[in-house]
């Protein structure tokens, strides 16, 4: 009879199933089981498999009473009313010559009545002949109406199940929000078609919370699981909210999400249900990267003055201390014998001295505001070529990788990318010191669905040095500011980096941690031959 129940029976089948139960170990007994209606006042047809239809029509609904026959005398006395021959027991008087036309003579009915003393209906056995009950036959009626009350209970949790997935349905479609709802006793569980829908789901998936899980990120999946476990926890009556990036099941694009929720309690102050809701922010958090860079523009635009004339006069000290460092090398190159190792060493001290040129040239213009000249730049390859003169000043106990998945083209000025790649490389050799370490230069294309249909360039220059803190990160671009010791720094470095990016239209990001290094990430757009000027990336750009 459990499993019946268990395998979510209908309400009036499993009734039928408990009523042949008890006729099966009674006979020749005839059970009815009759439901009180929610107003306390009539009884309705619940099972009787083996009495007359008609009679069962009859009697439904039966209005309960002090004399109302057994069920509605049980019912409203909330007491077992046993009659052992219906033709001569008052409380049959008015129905006596209708109920025996059905050949029924004896009835003994018990009422079926919650922990709480509430009638919830009642539960009786007929014979067709004058009948007192042995105390077996009328101890069946005892574990009946347990079965009863069990089937009424799943009866209604199934249809405050129904009932809470149908105002799911209507919040979630009038907010956009999805939402879930967890019975901490039962562990049934509710998902609106929202959140289904948010995860990128149909709406017939099976919900768990293994599901969710795998919908979180990889990198987020072991965070979700402890917040998860504090989220449900019946001790905790705290509002939650915390953000996770997914990866949607249809098309495997990378979201943010917001879920929030709390443990809700019953009158009696016991945990009984976690309920929340999951909102996609994803063009959310765009929009406030994009009021950031705005910020940060302004900021830098207000530095750009004072830090123009100070580059100047050191672009014009650099390149006057260039003068002779190039004429000796020129010499030296063309004096020695090309079979001479120090011819190569000459050449690479010329080389390295007209790129040092460049740059203070750039510098210059950069600092007065010139408009620079550009060009189609296959970004992998000047990567390559700024990479080859820098490995020779990176100290031996630092590892240089280069990770080059894609030839991207951009419309830039070679010379200051160069000196974007060359900061960014000396600062992070600078942060690893004389430890043993790794730098690694990345370079990507962003997928065209992350960056709202704009396909981008992506350069990457991570650490596994020192790593910096919060209060490091938000000033790291700010002109002058440098975590160096006093005479080990200028505090330009990135500043010029950052300044040179947005020239370029891109963004930067910085990420980092204490001891597990840093992560710049520059994204630059794509060079289009129809348009050789292309449009700056908004601040989504950033990773």
């Amino acid at each position: 009879m459990i499993d019946v129940m268990a395998r979510g029976t209908p309400l009036r089948e499993a009734l039928r199933h408990i009523a042949l139960l008890v006729e099966r170990l009674a006979p020749p007994a005839l059970c009815t089981i009759l439901l009180l209606d929610p107003d306390g006042r009539r009884l309705r047809h619940g099972a009787s498999p083996s009495l007359p239809e008609q009679y069962s029509q009859a009697v439904d609904p039966l209005e309960i009473g002090p004399s109302v026959g057994s069920c509605g005398t049980a019912a409203f006395r909330k007491t077992p009313v046993i009659v052992s021959d219906i033709a001569t027991d008052p409380l049959w008087e008015l129905p006596r010559d209708f109920v025996l036309s059905f050949g029924l003579r004896a009835c003994w009915s018990m009422p079926i009545m919650d922990d709480a003393g509430v009638v919830l209906g009642t539960i009786a056995m007929y014979y067709r002949e004058p009948r007192l009950p042995t105390g077996r036959d009328f101890g069946l009626l005892e574990p009946a109406a347990r079965l009863v009350r069990l089937a009424l209970a799943q009866h209604r949790q199934e249809q405050e199940l129904r009932e809470s997935e149908a105002r799911f349905r209507l919040a979630t479609e009038a907010t956009g929000v999805g939402a879930y709802d967890i019975n901490l006793a039962t562990g049934t569980h509710v998902w609106s078609d929202r959140f289904k829908s948010i995860l990128g789901l149909p709406h017939s998936t099976e919900m768990s919370r293994e599901r969710l899980s795998a919908a979180i990120h990889p990198d987020e999946r072991q965070r979700f699981a402890a917040a998860f476990d504090r989220w449900i926890d019946p001790t905790s009556h705290e509002q939650h909210a915390e953000e996770f990036r997914i990866l949607r099941a249809d098309d495997g694009a990378e979201r943010s999400i917001l879920l929030k929720g709390r443990v809700l309690l019953d009158p009696r102050g016991a945990p009984y249900r976690a309920i929340g809701t999951c909102s996609d922010i994803t063009e959310l958090r765009a929009a406030e990267r994009q009021q950031r860079q705005a910020e940060q523009q302004l900021h830098h635009a207000q530095k750009l003055e004072g830090l123009g004339r100070l580059a100047g006069g050191i672009a014009h000290d650099l390149n006057n201390t260039l003068v002779p460092v190039l004429a000796l090398a020129k010499t030296g190159k063309n004096r020695i014998s090309p079979d001479d190792p120090m011819h190569r060493t000459f050449a690479l001290i010329h080389q390295a001295a007209e790129r040092a040129r460049d740059l203070v040239t750039q510098v210059v213009a950069f600092s007065r505001h010139e408009e620079i000249e550009r060009e189609a730049v296959n970004l992998s390859s000047l990567v390559r070529a700024s990479m080859a003169l820098l490995r020779a000043s990176i100290p031996t106990t630092i590892r240089i990788e280069e990770r080059i998945a894609s030839e991207p083209v951009i419309w830039a000025n070679q010379g200051q990318l160069d000196q974007v790649i060359t900061n960014l490389v000396t600062n992070a050799a600078d942060a690893i010191g004389s430890a043993i370490g790794t730098i690694t230069i990345e370079v990507s294309l962003v997928s065209a669905e992350r960056w709202h249909g704009t396909t981008a360039a992506r350069l990457s220059v991570i650490d596994t040095g020192s790593g910096m803190d919060g209060a490091t990160l938000q000033r790291l671009f700010e002109p002058f500011f440098t975590t160096k010791p006093v005479g080990q720094g200028t505090g330009l470095g990135l500043s010029v980096v950052h300044g040179i990016v947005l020239g370029h239209g891109g963004t930067i990001e910085a990420t980092s941690q204490i001891g597990h290094g840093s992560r710049f990430d520059i994204l630059l757009p794509l060079y289009d031959i129809a348009k050789p000027a292309p449009v700056p990336l908004v601040a989504a750009g950033a990773t």
